[in-house]
């Protein structure tokens, strides 16, 4: 079978679906009477237990990965991207992480930001009957984000920008796709709940340096990441992301227990992307101390950076040698 390309978006959590209220993106109907995006109600249910999570091959050539995956008749989820899918024979298929930004500077696209990673995927062998492509917006059992997400499309013709086919709480169904370049994408404005985890790497620079990312829980962001800290000879050091869901928008500071800590900048707002980061510069650090992630004064997330962490990396991770877990 010819191979065919793709982009689409992934990264999410749940498995619930939502019903479209009959609106359209950037109407006064999708927003609530503060202009953020309202909410309505749960339609459906998608069940995870009948998935088979699949963890793919991974190859890197010139910094590019591609993630290699084949499956019996069944329904699946890929362990790195959390996309899924639906087929009724074995079949096999690729993907890559693609970048947004060209995209994203179309006209058509200046209303909308993305709502996960752009993935060029690449089908070798057989059909595949259902995509299901995760995002990294938070929606809740009783809720569902009103017609904000968009699909773009890209083909010979030039870009167009589409609604969504089927919208859940984690992603969004396309049946008998038609591998064409496409994306997910959702209005772009303040107010917009996303899962982010907290990416901490320490630095090659003087002293105790660290740099600290917020970012949408998007494995091909966290890879964007990891490719530059990594080129830099830094080592991350693994902590658990925030429990809550935050805002796009949302004013964010970052603070540490230690007095002598140099915290720059002090505060940032939420974006989805990876562009961002504070920077924590210890002078003396031999002890354990704590980070604390702040909004509106109020707590997000905290987490004890230990002295072990930051003096006891090994040889293999300071090379990069390190296993891919971008979930």
């Amino acid at each position: 079978m010819k191979s065919t390309p793709l982009y689409c978006v992934a990264a999410g959590i749940s498995e619930h679906d939502i019903s479209k209220p009959d609106t359209s993106p950037g109407t006064d109907a999708a927003r609530g009477p503060s202009g953020r995006l309202k909410f309505g109600a749960l339609c459906g249910k998608m069940d995870s237990t009948d998935l088979t999570k699949l963890h793919p091959e991974v190859s890197r050539a010139d910094e590019v990965h591609t993630y290699s995956l084949q499956s019996e008749a069944g329904k699946y989820e890929c362990s790195v991207s959390a996309l899924r899918w639906v087929c009724k024979e074995r079949v096999s298929f690729q993907y890559q992480f693609r970048s947004w930004q060209e995209h994203m500077k179309r006209p058509q696209c200046i209303d909308y930001m993305p709502a996960g990673p752009l993935l060029d995927i690449t089908v070798t062998d057989g059909e595949i009957e259902e995509v299901h492509l995760p995002h990294c917006i938070c929606m809740d059992q009783k809720s569902t984000l009103s017609d904000a997400f968009a699909v773009l499309h890209v083909d010979a013709r030039g870009v167009v920008v589409e609604s969504v086919p089927e919208v859940t709480t984690s992603h969004i169904k396309f049946l008998q796709p038609i591998f064409l370049p496409r994306g997910v994408m959702v209005q772009k404005k303040p107010g917009v709940p996303v899962y982010c985890d907290v990416l901490i790497y320490k630095t090659k620079k003087e002293f105790l340096t660290l740099d600290v990312y917020l970012v949408p829980r998007d494995p091909a962001i966290k890879q964007e990441v990891e490719q530059n800290q990594s080129s830099r000879g830094s080592i991350i050091i693994q902590k658990p992301g925030p429990d809550k869901v935050l805002q796009t928008g949302d004013h964010l500071s970052l603070s540490t227990d230690r007095a002598d800590a140099i915290v720059r900048p002090r505060m940032q707002d939420l974006r989805c992307d990876s562009s961002r980061s504070f920077e924590v510069f210890i002078r003396n650090a031999d002890s354990d101390f704590t980070l604390r992630l702040e909004r509106e004064q109020n707590t997000i997330w905290t987490c004890t950076v230990h002295r072990g962490d930051y003096q006891n990396q090994s040889t293999d991770l300071a090379h990069g040698k390190k296993r891919h877990n971008f979930k």
